[in-house]
């Protein structure tokens, strides 16, 4: 897997957004989040990306745990968020 999400709380502030997502994303797989407006499909990208604190769950990345990893080392390492 290339992206491994387990069990992934988030949100803004004290709110949670996101209760226990779990998601995985083989090489060469293209995969799309579809949902109504407010569904949290923007929090668990920019959760992913790192701009967002993770309140629980673990984010796996090309084998590497990046659960707490700063945004701009995500970038370099060749995640991205395109609204």
């Amino acid at each position: 897997m290339i992206l491994e999400v387990d069990q992934l709380r988030s949100g803004y502030f004290k709110k949670e957004v996101l209760h226990s997502i779990n998601l995985s994303v083989g090489e060469r797989e293209v995969v799309g989040i579809i949902g109504h407006n407010c569904a949290g499909k923007t929090t668990l990208l920019k959760t992913i990306l790192g701009l967002l604190p993770i309140m629980e769950g673990t984010i796996i990345y090309q084998g590497k745990n990046i659960t707490h990893q700063k945004s701009f080392i995500n970038v370099e390492e060749g995640i991205s968020y395109v609204p």
